[in-house]
């Protein structure tokens, strides 16, 4: 975790997704100055798009760090690569309807549920030129087999590269469950979720300042 916070070595690529956009927006904002690009999916694209008042339909987003999200927006644009398409499907129906449509095409009706293939190639245009990789968050709803195509094919590229050709870091939960359920491989795992991302954003953990004042760092 400290050397993606102080010593990774550039370019540095940040992979954005999930629900908890509370927790990741902070971490956005702490490595905006050393990230080379920021890839963001699930409810953190979403909140992205909404700040640019594109067409949410049914999709969920956190309506109150939309302000934050255009913020951030402002400050590094060229840095934040945004979905271009995204899988849709109708919330209504019993069958799923599934399709893919552009960012500005979402109909009232419609939930993003993952990342469209132009998005995805433009995505892995960037990781292949990353040395250091962290990855927070699926991009889609990937707790379904049919929209984790994003998460998977992305997942797929990262792990080819880690173990050598670059650091890759995955964080979180249900996205180190991800990889471990695809037996995708990277340099490090942290199951510390939102603690690890409160660490990247620069949040004191009253765990970590025990350590370094308490009985272990007199030994």
């Amino acid at each position: 975790m400290e050397k993606i916070k102080h010593h990774s070595s550039a370019p540095l690529v940040l992979i954005i997704g999930g629900s908890k956009v509370a927790d990741k927006l902070p971490v956005i904002q702490k490595l905006l100055p050393r990230a080379q690009k920021i890839l963001v999916g699930g409810l953190v694209a979403n909140t992205f798009l909404a700040a640019q008042k594109k067409p949410m339909g049914k999709s969920g987003f956190s309506k109150e760090l939309v302000s934050m999200a255009a913020k951030i927006l402002k400050s590094a644009s060229r840095k934040i690569i945004l979905p271009q398409d995204v899988v849709v499907d109708i919330v209504s129906t019993k069958k799923k309807e599934i399709t893919v449509v552009e960012t500005a095409r979402v109909k009232s009706n419609q939930r993003i549920s993952d990342l469209g293939a132009k998005t995805i190639n433009e995505y892995a245009a960037e990781i292949k030129k990353a040395k250091t990789i962290l990855w927070a968050g699926t991009l889609g709803i990937a707790e379904e087999p049919v929209y984790a195509h994003a998460s998977l094919a992305l997942g797929r590229l990262v792990s080819g590269m880690a173990l050598g050709r670059v650091f890759a870091l995955v964080g979180g939960g249900d996205t180190v469950g991800f990889f471990h359920q695809h037996k995708l491989w990277v340099d490090y795992f942290s199951l510390a979720g939102g603690a690890s991302l409160k660490f990247l954003a620069g949040e004191r953990l009253p765990g970590l300042e025990a350590l370094k004042t308490g009985w272990f760092s007199r030994r």
